[in-house]
């Protein structure tokens, strides 16, 4: 036997069948009766098959494999995204490539390169910002044929299918419930490095605003300009919030980018003696699993993160497996649902 294991006429000899009975049973397909299917697949075993990828990527001109690239590693909505991302793909019998660019847009295209150069299929990219500085990469790989498909944020300018939650609508959901409860005086909470002025920050700001001026309210202060975008993201809530009160600002409601930015605005507000939700509500983004364990519980609103991995890899399979190259791109926008809890008070 050779050194690499057995091939599939190995497998056909001690099972007695056909080496095309044999390829079919290991991939689920063709018509083999189901006791053929189980004894190749129990020879399979016995003899400690392993499908050479290699070989069956020469002859398909595919490896079976999705680069994906995302901006950065914490909190759970890329983990929650990227495990809806492997078993979405793991269902079309692929596997994922992951990296992470830590925010940064240069290592961000070598990721994405050296996922073409070991043959991946397609790639799904979650931009580390939104500014012009990968444009024209990106266009470049859409032009060469490459198969791509955006999540969370966009690259304006580039017309690449897209899954994303629509964060306009969640910002109008913020604003407007904090119009309803009386609050006036809003603050929105982020910092301005390249990944917080990415199109889905961006859009919670414009809905935010738009819920403002539909209840006669001023638009929402800005916090944390002045910050240092190197702190975690609950040190930088923490210190924009405090930053606030130490200037006076009279502030009864802060939406936070996300659920990390809010617990550091939670604590600032606690320690600065405000009573929550009485004086001022607050609420996050993503409904993080440590959002309802928070003191008190935090309001944010839902992402839909199955779903925006799924979406995701049904877009990208769209194109691999029918070469589907009509020009407009698909952009999938996913409903958000506020959730309310202790820390703004009120009912939905």
């Amino acid at each position: 036997m050779a050194i690499g294991g057995p091939d599939l006429l190995a497998i056909a000899e001690a099972a007695g069948v056909s080496k095309t009975t044999v390829s079919d049973a290991l991939r689920g397909r063709g018509r083999v009766a189901e006791a053929t299917r189980r004894k190749v697949l129990a020879v399979a075993q016995e003899l400690s098959y392993r499908p050479n990828r290699v070989a069956r990527s020469l002859r398909t001109h595919r490896t079976a494999t999705l680069g994906v690239v995302v901006s950065r590693l914490s909190g759970s909505f890329v983990a929650r995204v990227s495990d809806s991302l492997e078993e979405a793909a793991r269902e079309h019998g692929y596997s994922l490539l992951l990296a992470c660019a830590q925010q940064n847009p240069q290592r961000e295209r070598l990721a994405v390169e050296l996922f073409l150069e070991q043959g991946a299929d397609g790639l799904i990219v979650m931009p580390c910002c939104s500014s012009r500085t990968n444009r024209d990469y990106y266009r470049g790989l859409l032009a060469q044929g490459i198969h791509l498909v955006f999540f969370d944020r966009s690259v304006p300018g580039v017309p690449a299918d897209g899954v994303y939650t629509d964060n306009r609508t969640g910002g109008y959901l913020v604003g407007r419930h904090l119009a309803d409860l009386g609050r006036r005086r809003l603050a929105f909470v982020t910092t301005t490095r390249p990944d917080r002025t990415a199109t889905s920050v961006r859009d919670r700001l414009r809905g935010l605003n738009a819920a403002l001026r539909e209840a006669g309210a001023s638009p929402a202060a800005v916090l944390g300009s002045g910050i240092s975008d190197h702190l975690a993201e609950e040190e930088f809530g923490y210190q924009a919030m405090r930053d606030s009160l130490r200037q006076g600002e009279e502030i009864d409601g802060v939406f936070a980018v996300n659920d990390n930015t809010a617990v550091g605005v939670l604590h600032a507000l606690q320690e600065g003696g405000l009573r929550l939700p009485e004086q001022v509500s607050v609420i996050g983004f993503d409904d993080q699993e440590f959002a309802r364990y928070c003191c008190p519980p935090l309001s944010t609103v839902r992402q839909p993160m199955q779903e925006i991995g799924e979406a995701a890899v049904q877009l990208l399979f769209r194109r691999i497996q029918y070469e589907d190259k009509e020009d407009s791109p698909q952009r999938v926008l996913l409903e958000p649902r506020l959730v309310v809890r202790h820390s703004c008070g009120g009912s939905r």
